[in-house]
């Protein structure tokens, strides 16, 4: 019972504290902000004053000059329709009034008779003035000491420098002093709320110390019964936060080589799972080079056990019957044996042009060629295999010389086999469509076909070695060796080669070069390429 007493006892002392501290506080923050306000308004209306009267002066110039009150009542019209112009008087330089408005007859006259030499009571931002004086353009004045104030300023013409006149704008501060006003009055309401507030939060909070001692109460309460499944997270550095840390390190010594059994089971399964999944990838990674291999070993005696029983069929005509047949028969056998160890030598040929890609021992020669003229010289060379199948060649290319370095054998290698591939897969009485995009530093050449496209799984595998599409393999030839030489060498360039499908049908395949080779042949050229 004492130690419930002593808690609230010590709950209301510190309310009480609090809230003095609180009410002190917020009293000085509301006196400072209210002699802040009248401060900014008192220059707040400086400022306008000055500002308004500036502006009258400007506008009223040339009519003043030229004598047209017409005109200067027109102009003075917009400036009297704020609420707090009491007056406004044109003069010339004579000091006669020209032209004025009058809102308040009072304080008009006021002006008048000379009212407005008590200026003690607002800050005077220079003497009004004088005609036979000329002193600064712009001046204020009190015309009492409360609520009206005056601002003149002269006319002078813009050619000559000479004063015509002068303008002068009486104002009232009792719209500004009724916005004081309003401010103080909420100054005070916030100042009041702030210290219910602040008395509410300091409830809450004592409240909140005294529950935090009741929950290390009932925690070591529990711990007597031998229950240590329950943890106490009190931060903090007071004498409570210490309590609860002493009770966690208590709690967490037990419960520790139960924890670490526990993590060291599940680290062990995760890396028993984890080598588990490497071991499966590495065995189907084998498993699918082991197939690729395959496929392309027999693919690859397919296609160079066809060329060389042509060979050898051809050649065993000729020997039986070169006592029996005309010249033309023999030239036709010797035609064939040349076709298909033409076929042969390419065969060769593409396997060691890999191998030496490979091994990094094929020899370039870069050298500045025109890519218009290389394409076009391939389409040339392809012009009997098209009309067969009675296929166009569509052929974009800018109207200037395409110049980039490289080595023209083996750019027109590249090209020679993505035009084959596009004649192999096109249909009869279609088109393919060749492109050249030249940017300053970047060539990009695109050939697209009407065929049947490549399946979606392909598009990246179709360029690795031993590894050939599913078009392919359904009867369209080809040992699957063509495209891993073309990244091959587009790669020593500092290129890129890809595949895309078209949405309308058909596939496109685009090669990127370098203008001009990098130091470093083979290496990253063209990443930050920008196409005009």
């Amino acid at each position: 019972m004492n130690d419930l007493q002593t808690q609230f006892s010590l709950r209301f002392k510190a309310v009480a504290a609090v809230i003095i501290i609180l009410t002190f506080a917020l009293g000085l923050a509301a006196v400072a902000t209210i002699i802040q306000t009248n401060r900014l308004i008192d220059i707040g209306q400086q400022r306008e004053g000055k500002a308004r009267a500036y502006s009258l002066a400007q506008t009223c110039e040339l009519p003043l000059a030229v004598g047209d009150r017409f005109e200067l009542q027109r102009r003075i019209e917009p400036f009297s329709r704020a609420e707090h112009v009491l007056f406004i008087g044109i003069y010339d330089d004579r000091d006669r009034l020209v032209e004025s408005f009058v809102r308040d007859p009072a304080s008009w006259q006021r002006y008048v008779d000379g009212s407005s030499a008590d200026s003690s009571s607002f800050f005077v931002v220079s003497n009004p003035v004088s005609l036979s004086a000329p002193g600064d353009d712009l001046g204020i004045a009190a015309i009492n000491s409360t609520d009206e104030h005056m601002f003149n300023t002269a006319l002078r013409n813009a050619g000559t420098g000479q004063i015509i006149g002068k303008v002068i704008v009486g104002v009232s501060r009792a719209p500004a002093r009724n916005a004081q006003l309003a401010q103080t009055r909420t100054t005070l309401g916030i100042f009041l709320l702030a210290a219910m507030v602040g008395s509410a939060l300091v409830f809450l909070i004592v409240g909140h110390w005294i529950q935090r001692l009741n929950n290390l109460i009932m925690a070591s309460d529990r711990i007597t019964r031998g229950d240590l499944g329950v943890a106490v997270d009190d931060p903090g550095h007071d004498e409570i936060s210490q309590l609860a840390r002493a009770y966690e390190q208590m709690r967490q010594t037990i419960q520790q080589r139960d924890q670490e059994a526990r993590e060291f089971s599940d680290t062990l399964q995760t890396q028993v799972h984890e080598r588990t999944c490497e071991l499966e990838k590495t065995v189907f990674k084998a498993e699918a080079a082991n197939r690729a291999k395959s496929e392309f070993l027999a693919n690859m005696s397919h296609e160079l056990r066809t060329p060389l029983h042509g060979i050898l069929s051809f050649a065993a005509f000729g020997v039986k019957k070169v006592n029996d047949v005309d010249k033309s028969k023999l030239f036709y056998y010797f035609d064939k044996i040349q076709h298909s160890g033409n076929t042969l030598l390419r065969l060769l040929n593409d396997l060691l042009d890999l191998a030496k890609l490979e091994s990094g021992k094929m020899d370039f020669v870069f050298q500045e060629n025109d890519a218009n003229l290389l394409i076009q010289m391939v389409v040339d060379e392809f012009r009997s295999m098209l009309s067969e199948k009675n296929i166009a060649v569509e052929f974009e290319s800018p109207p200037t010389a395409s110049l980039f370095e490289a080595d023209s054998g083996r750019f027109l290698q590249v090209v020679r086999n993505l035009m084959s591939n596009a004649v192999k897969f096109s249909p009869d009485s279609t088109s393919i469509q060749i492109t050249i995009d030249y940017a300053p530093t970047v060539l990009r050449v695109r050939i697209r076909d009407r065929g049947p496209g490549i399946p979606a799984d392909e598009i990246e595998t179709i360029f690795d070695k031993f590894i050939q599409s599913s078009m392919t393999k359904t009867g369209a030839g080809g040992t699957g060796l063509g495209l891993s030489i073309c990244r091959e060498i587009i790669a020593a360039h500092s290129g890129k080669i890809w595949a895309e499908n078209i949405a309308d049908g058909g596939s496109v395949f685009v090669v990127e070069l370098p203008v001009k080779m990098p130091n470093d042949p083979g290496a990253p050229g063209i990443e930050a390429a920008q196409y005009g």
